[in-house]
């Protein structure tokens, strides 16, 4: 998590960047010093700025890229900033480099072509096996995060899957991304548990531990499944068999029990594609597993989402991402605010 709360956007930090740095040296703004830009901010109007250092780190970037992005021209500021984010520490990454990353990537998978979310789960293997030993820093080196290499591709103007035909693989095979219904889910709920689901996150979590594909409504996700939980409540009592109680908030979902065979209830879920709904649900998810009193910060995100790794949970790299690169007008604080809302909304009531 950024070392301040901002209240500034991306663009509007920039903003205030040039104006205090021109402001501090009207002939050379580039060459401000931090302490310099520091020592300005109360006679440029921003005395409530953060200081250097918090917006150096925020953005990910060298202060001195920093003061690069904020004096090119408004409409390219944005376009500046992603590029000297993208450079970091990767000089050198160039067209053939990532066709030797996407290569070993494809190749840890044993399989002859792969997508975003291939590349990222093969990307974490490699450098989690060689963690700790001589290789680590050159499989770091060999293998450049996937923001980096769709940069790369980007500026030549290639798609992903041109990528992989230069890398010599073939384009990912389509997965099947049908799934049961939402009524269908929950009478499978019912057959694995003996309980109908208490909401729908916890119906979520169950469908995600079980490998098997709900179709969940893209708006209003709750609501849809409240519905369908009547839906199944009135079938049964049509069908005369008996009321189902609601399952326990805390029950167990870290595995397939031995007893039931999961084999026919549906379609193995799809990879986790991030966008800016399923990563505000998996925030919220990360809230209710805090529990109530716990803030939901960079440090406990990271911890929850690697104790139930099996859960759609995104790591706040994965959100500082989309943020940065697909919602520069919104922040991690509002994410935070929305997600905790809907943990909220979709608790149980003491009735």
């Amino acid at each position: 998590m950024p070392p301040f709360a901002s209240r500034h956007k991306p663009l509007e930090l920039l903003e205030i960047v040039r104006q205090v740095s021109t402001l501090a040296n009207p002939v050379a703004p580039t060459d401000v010093s931090g302490r310099e830009w520091d020592a300005h901010r109360a006679a440029a109007g921003f005395p409530d700025a953060p200081l250097a250092f918090s917006i150096s780190k925020r953005f990910g970037i060298s202060w001195a890229g920093v003061l690069t992005a904020a004096h090119v021209s408004e409409e390219n500021r944005w376009r500046r900033l992603t590029h000297l984010q993208a450079d970091k520490g990767r000089k050198g990454l160039d067209l053939p480099a990532v066709s030797v990353a996407l290569r070993q990537a494809a190749r840890r998978l044993e399989k002859p072509g792969i997508d975003r979310s291939d590349y990222g789960e093969a990307r974490e293997l490699i450098l989690r096996a060689s963690r700790g030993t001589r290789q680590a820093a050159i499989a770091a080196r060999a293998l450049p995060e996937l923001t980096q290499i769709e940069e790369i591709l980007r500026r030549h103007r290639i798609t992903w899957e041109q990528g992989l035909l230069n890398a010599g693989l073939d384009k990912p095979a389509r997965s099947d991304n049908s799934g049961l219904s939402l009524e269908d889910g929950i009478n499978a709920f019912v057959e694995d548990t003996g309980c109908l689901p208490l909401h729908y996150h916890q119906l979520y979590r169950w469908a995600i531990s079980r490998r098997i594909s709900l179709s969940f409504p893209r708006k209003s996700p709750g609501a849809a499944t409240q519905q369908a939980i009547d839906q199944v409540i009135a079938a049964r009592a049509r069908a005369g068999l008996a009321p189902l109680s609601r399952a326990p908030r805390d029950l167990p979902l870290d595995r397939v029990p031995d007893a039931v065979d999961t084999r026919h209830l549906g379609p193995r879920a799809r990879r986790q594609r991030w966008d800016r709904e399923s990563l505000i649900n998996g925030l919220a998810l990360a809230v209710e597993l805090l529990g109530p009193g716990r803030q939901l910060d960079q440090r406990s995100l990271k911890r929850v989402a690697v104790e139930h790794g099996h859960l759609p949970i995104p790591s706040y790299s994965v959100v500082n991402r989309h943020l940065r690169r697909n919602h520069p007008d919104e922040s991690w604080e509002q994410w935070r605010q929305e997600a905790e809302a809907r943990a909220r909304r979709g608790q149980p009531t003491t009735k």
